[in-house]
């Protein structure tokens, strides 16, 4: 529930050019469809969000795949779902994640947030083909009625990785992040498994 209306509202994710779906977008797009007494709410439009949407961090290339992964969860904890999108082919496919905040009219594109490999605090470094931002995942693991930011990267080290950032009344803070791939929980890495490619809460 973005507005907090008392209706659940839904993200779609498209990541594919229209040169492979033409309901797609140069770098891919996420559309934002607000829920109401009736179901979806017919008096207003849809919100469609790109990179190159004004406050959204980067600009739409064609690879990026923004909207790879999609996600909404309470981020810092005022009862506003956030938006979390994956961006899984941002440079050369190291890729990147950005953060939408929540508010009494919907989804705001001030105070957005970005995330990559390269962002202090966040372990690793970005490198090509890595797909930071194949799935996302806001889901709060921790109790503190905050969502953790969980991010797959498909391709790290050729076997995939998951990183997880805590919420915080700020929103998603680097502050104690961690990482972890296949061989911390057991994972065999013969035939790269792709770790991360699926994330439940």
């Amino acid at each position: 529930d973005i507005d907090k209306d008392g209706y659940a509202d839904i993200a779609v994710g498209n990541d594919r050019e229209t040169s492979a779906d033409p309901a797609g977008a140069k770098g891919g797009k996420v559309t934002v469809v607000y829920g109401g007494p009736a179901g979806l709410d017919s008096s207003r439009s849809p919100l469609v969000l790109t990179q190159d949407t004004a406050g959204v961090p980067g600009a739409s290339e064609t690879g990026d795949r923004f909207g790879s992964g999609v996600s909404l969860g309470d981020v810092n904890g005022d009862g506003y779902a956030d938006l979390a999108v994956g961006a899984s082919g941002e440079n050369s496919g190291a890729g990147s994640v950005t953060v939408l905040y929540g508010s009494a009219s919907g989804l705001r594109t001030s105070g957005v947030q970005s995330f990559t490999q390269n962002t202090a605090g966040v372990p690793g470094a970005s490198e090509a083909n890595d797909r930071f931002g194949a799935r996302v995942l806001l889901a709060d693991h921790s109790g503190d009625r905050r969502a953790e930011l969980t991010v797959s990267a498909t391709g790290e080290n050729g076997d995939g990785a998951v990183w997880s950032l805590r919420g915080a009344t700020s929103g998603a803070t680097t502050g104690g992040a961690i990482s972890f791939g296949p061989a911390t929980t057991g994972v065999s890495t013969a035939g790269s498994p792709g770790y991360g490619t699926a994330l439940n809460s």
